[in-house]
């Protein structure tokens, strides 16, 4: 752990600080929205097979990077089982190479991982149905059954940037893609879309920022359907076709 690096467990709370003049009350630091921020590049190509291939970069720092800096100790096969655990719907996920570099004066964390995945995009007739959003997607939160008790409290604010290359199939073009999606409320907010870059290829960008604060029992169904109208925007599809 580098040095006075507090992470998501000291950060933001009372402390007593013994001096010469004797104990005294402070507070440790808290991280800011714009430290805590996790920034993802990736180039990947799509297969008329269906199969997708590529590397990737991905950066943490603030409190996210606590979430990932264990992993430069880890042995070969635990990498391994996290990565497949993170993306669980890459079907026979093949990691070839992944190393890390974890700077420890500037408290930055960065992946590099190679992969090569089965099956990703789906047929329709002679069509490929791709999601774009190949590696940080959120997860759906059930609708509340019962009233809720307790504030809705976040403790922390943090960033997520995606930035992905694709390389279409040889002969393949986009026929339909969804357009920009924005959301933005209280909580936080997000940004997608897809754009083409020459003939063959395309970006796919993601900005998702959730924010800090305490909210009222009473808003957590709003928070669970801005939630879940994220993850239904991390599954959007694009159609490609033969030129």
């Amino acid at each position: 752990i580098p040095f006075n690096y507090l992470g998501d467990f000291t950060d933001d709370r009372k402390v007593v600080m013994i001096t010469k003049e004797g104990g005294i009350v402070k507070k440790t630091n808290a991280f800011l929205a714009a430290e805590n921020v996790q920034d993802l590049k990736a180039t990947i190509t799509i297969r008329e097979d269906q199969s997708i291939g590529g590397s990737l970069s991905q950066v943490s720092k603030g409190v996210l990077y606590s979430d990932k800096y264990e992993l430069d100790t880890k042995e070969s096969d635990i990498t391994q089982k996290y990565y497949k655990n993170s993306w669980s719907y890459l079907n026979n996920l093949d990691i070839s190479q992944v190393s890390f570099e974890n700077d420890k004066t500037a408290v930055v964390f960065t992946e590099n991982v190679s992969f090569e995945a089965a099956s990703y995009t789906s047929k329709a007739g002679e069509r490929l149905l791709l999601a774009p959003n190949i590696f940080n997607r959120i997860d759906y939160i059930s609708t509340p059954k019962k009233e809720r008790e307790q504030s809705l409290v976040i403790l922390r604010a943090k960033n997520y940037q995606d930035a992905i290359e694709l390389t279409l199939p040889d002969g393949y073009a986009i026929e339909s893609a969804f357009e920009p999606i924005e959301i933005s409320t209280e909580f936080g907010s997000y940004k997608a879309k897809v754009e083409s870059i020459g003939a063959s290829k395309i970006t796919y960008t993601r900005s998702f920022s959730i924010s800090e604060g305490t909210y009222s029992k009473e808003k957590y169904g709003d928070f669970v359907l801005f939630i879940n109208a994220i993850t239904k925007a991390d599954n959007s599809k694009i159609v490609l076709a033969k030129k």
